[in-house]
C-alpha cells in the first residue's frame, strides 16, 4: 500500500527526486517531501517562465487587454459579449493569419458545439457591428476569417 504520496499515479516511482522523509503526528505514517533533484528547495512553479504574450494585443485600430476584458477601437471602448470577446481575442492574437469558422467554434465554443451551426456566422456579424466602420474582420470563403 502506498502512503502519503510514496509512489506515482500507478504506483511506480515518481522520478529523479530527492526525497526528504518527516515524520508527522498522524498515527506514525510517514509522508515524504519531493524536491526535484536540479533546483532543491524551489517549488516547480516558481521555476516556470513567466508568460510571453503581449499584455494588450493591437491591430487595425483596435486595442483588446485580456486581463483587463476591455476593448478599444479608435478611441472609444466597446462593449462586448464574452464570446465576441474570445472571437476577437483569437483573431488578434492569429494575426495576420487566418482562422477557420471550425476552428473558432473549437476554440471559442466547447468540443460539444453543433459543427452544421451558423454560431460563428452570426457571432462574427455581431462583432463586426459592434467595432464599427470601417470594417476590421474579413471573409475569405473556403479559408477563413482574419483581421484587415
Amino acid at each position: 500500500m502506498v502512503f502519503g504520496g510514496q509512489g506515482g499515479p500507478d504506483g511506480g516511482p515518481v522520478g529523479p527526486h530527492r526525497v526528504q522523509v518527516d515524520r508527522l503526528g498522524y498515527g506514525g505514517r510517514v509522508f515524504q517531501r519531493e524536491q526535484p533533484v536540479d533546483h532543491p528547495g524551489q517549488h516547480a512553479l516558481a521555476r516556470r517562465k513567466p508568460d510571453a504574450r503581449p499584455r494588450t494585443l493591437r491591430a487595425a485600430g483596435i486595442e483588446l487587454d485580456p486581463v483587463r476584458r476591455t476593448v478599444v477601437r479608435d478611441g472609444r471602448q466597446r462593449d462586448l459579449s464574452v464570446k465576441e470577446f474570445a472571437v476577437l481575442e483569437a483573431l488578434l492574437r492569429t494575426s495576420p493569419g487566418f482562422l477557420s469558422a471550425e476552428t473558432l467554434l473549437e476554440q471559442v465554443w466547447d468540443e460539444n458545439a453543433d459543427r452544421f451551426t451558423n454560431t460563428v456566422a452570426v457571432t462574427v456579424g455581431r462583432l463586426r457591428r459592434k467595432l464599427g466602420d470601417p470594417p476590421v474582420i474579413a471573409t475569405t470563403p473556403g479559408v477563413g476569417y482574419h483581421i484587415a
